[in-house]
């Protein structure tokens, strides 16, 4: 069945929309494209400009219009740039996709350093939380809008790497500082999504 297009003149900003090279396309640039499919116009903002700038050319490939930003979403004054070269460069926003993130490894309290804690959740939790909130604005103003926060099945099911039977009573200790961060999103988008419901 040919696919309809669902998303005609909606802008849609992705964060993380690069994707590191490896196997898998990446769910930031798997979204770029799909959307792109869909009728929709991207921004795609990454840490690494050369990397979104592959999204963008993926897009330009199959017909849709997209441009990137380079920024650091731990960086509010970053966050604040994506929404407003967005808003510059096309005028509106209608959906934000949080899909930034960095990997667990081995972030259990015998292993991680506090300055690793932070930056996992300066990434993966504060940095969501800054984006919208200079999205929310825009949105509240039209009335209308959506935001999609990337989260993990982490968040709501251990990771079996976090039990272990081995005597090392650092081992099993998992991905700790990986799943705090990933259940913070599923509660930052719950209680956005609460406050933000009326408009």
């Amino acid at each position: 069945m040919k696919s309809g297009k669902r998303l005609e003149n909606q802008v849609v900003l992705i964060v993380g929309g690069g994707q590191i090279p490896g196997e898998t396309i990446g769910n930031g640039r798997a979204t770029a494209l799909t959307f792109s499919r869909e009728g929709a116009k991207i921004a795609v903002a990454d840490i690494d400009i050369d990397l979104a700038q592959e999204t963008v050319e993926l897009v330009h490939k199959q017909g849709g219009k997209a441009f990137a930003i380079q920024g650091d979403i731990s960086k509010e004054a970053d966050c604040a740039r994506f929404v407003s070269e967005t808003m510059k460069y096309y005028g509106q926003l209608n959906i934000l996709q949080n899909n930034v993130g960095i990997g667990p490894g081995a972030s259990g309290p015998s292993t991680i350093t506090a300055e690793a804690w932070r930056h996992m959740l300066d990434v993966n939790l504060t940095g969501m939380f800054l984006i919208i909130k200079y999205v929310l604005p825009i949105m509240q103003k039209q009335r209308s809008g959506v935001i999609t926060n990337i989260s993990s099945t982490i968040s709501i099911a251990a990771n079996t790497s976090v039990r272990d039977s081995s005597d090392d009573q650092t081992a099993g200790e998992g991905q700790i500082a990986y799943q705090v961060s990933k259940t913070g999103v599923n509660s930052l988008t719950e209680s956005f999504a609460i406050r933000q419901a009326r408009y």
